[in-house]
């Protein structure tokens, strides 16, 4: 298998260059440093199949304490996972969690590369904010992300991402989870002159 169709491969290089490299994330570089962020290649023949997938890593999550594993993303390259698809299981996964008492544990964030907010055009560069090489549900811990609020202010670091990722452009914006990109080298792959969104030049 070549590293352009490697899920695991492609989502680890998507972490270090574009959420860190690229300053997405305040909160990514520590844990990644660290080994803490676990990425997991999985198959699912259906909806059901991948939220069981979902359960093992919430579950597997929950055991292991933040300083083992701050976060898991599960990355799930099938045909049939296109964007409304992973809303469905998004939703079907958030109930299931509801259902067996892990969501008050564990929070799901997901990630696709035809990712689309509501009421933005395809387009808009603003939409690389949760677009990655493949498809991808993040497992956040509710108590992290709640210590991280107290601190600071996501809604803050959004807008930030969405004011860069317009001033890069959609060609630009569109090489951070952009395959073929993501297996060149990084000095081939070229990297932004100006200030990321976690740098201060950019608030």
């Amino acid at each position: 298998m070549s590293a352009a169709d490697d899920p695991k491969t492609l989502v680890e290089a998507w972490l270090r260059r574009a959420v860190v490299g690229h300053g997405l994330c305040p909160y990514a570089k520590a844990p990644l440093d660290q080994g803490r962020v676990r990425v997991e290649a999985v198959r699912a023949k259906d909806p059901v199949a991948l939220v069981a997938r979902i359960d093992e890593a919430a579950r597997w999550l929950v055991v292991r304490g933040a300083q083992v594993v701050e976060t898991t993303l599960l990355a799930c390259d099938e045909p049939w996972l296109d964007f409304e698809a992973l809303l469905d299981v998004l939703g079907l996964a958030d109930r299931h969690l509801h259902e067996v008492g892990l969501d008050e544990a564990v929070q799901l964030v997901g990630f696709h590369p035809a990712y689309r907010f509501e009421g933005a055009p395809a387009e808009d560069p603003a939409n690389a904010t949760n677009r990655a090489p493949v498809p991808v549900v993040q497992l956040l811990r509710r108590a992290s992300v709640a210590a991280a609020a107290a601190e600071g202010d996501p809604e803050a670091v959004w807008r930030r991402n969405v004011a860069y990722l317009r001033r890069l452009g959609p060609a630009r914006a569109r090489a951070l989870y952009d395959r073929a990109a993501l297996t060149r080298e990084p000095e081939a792959a070229g990297r932004d002159p100006g200030p990321g969104p976690g740098d201060p030049a950019a608030s």
